[in-house]
């Protein structure tokens, strides 16, 4: 009988970069996610939705690979540098993709099938019994259909927001297919908004400076602005 479940997480880095844009930028709580108290969130839902206890066992991250010449300054690239360690650091492991579109600007195309193509590969070879995308995009659908085929339950961590930035109006949506495809699907950004896990330490604990009051007080502050 199995004592817990092996969770692998797949990250969609442009899809992440978003939601660090959002709470850091935009919303009150002016925090990005802390890596360690994202996967303690993630293990947490696994576990309850599971009802097994249930740890992340590897972490993939996938992001466009700029050339050099995309870079404006010494600052973009050390900033780089200081990601890659802080990925490093928390036993993440980056997988880069050389981006460009027709007009030689910086592109995704490729990301999606370097992802798709890594998990399903893990999961055939039963790297894991729980399968974890942090992304919204409908093209991850024929992976999850192949991924649940297995015998291998999925869960999707989705993120919907409308917001300002730079002056300009900003939006994110997962796709709908692509929650309804997963055995689990989670919003994170209503997980973080519930009255019932406003103070919740598992909930606080997503960002790297918590809030010091619970979530309540970034959404009644929003409220009364």
């Amino acid at each position: 009988m199995k004592k817990f479940n092996r969770i692998a997480l797949f990250i969609d880095g442009t899809y992440h970069g978003r939601i660090n844009q959002y709470f850091g930028k935009s919303h009150q709580i002016k925090s990005v996610l802390e890596w360690q108290g994202l996967f303690k969130y993630i293990e947490s839902r696994v576990s309850s939705l599971e009802q097994l206890e249930s740890y992340i066992v590897e972490v993939h991250y996938f992001k466009g690979l700029l050339n050099i010449s995309n870079y404006t300054s010494t600052k973009a690239l050390e900033a780089e540098h200081r990601f890659n360690e802080v990925l490093s650091r928390n036993g993440i492991i980056r997988h880069d993709y050389p981006v460009t579109n027709r007009s030689g600007k910086p592109g995704e195309k490729g990301i999606d099938v370097s992802l798709a193509l890594e998990a399903y590969e893990k999961a055939v070879h039963g790297a894991y019994e729980v399968g974890v995308l942090i992304a919204g995009d409908e093209d991850y659908v024929p992976l999850l259909r192949k991924i649940n085929s297995l015998g291998i339950r999925t869960m999707v961590v989705g993120f919907d927001a409308q917001y300002m930035l730079w002056d300009k109006p900003q939006v994110t949506r997962t796709s709908a297919a692509l929650l309804n495809t997963s055995t689990y699907a989670i919003m994170l950004h209503e997980e973080i908004e519930s009255r019932v896990r406003q103070n919740d330490s598992i909930i606080t604990g997503l960002f790297l400076f918590p809030p010091r009051n619970g979530v309540s007080t970034f959404r009644e502050s929003k409220k009364s602005a």
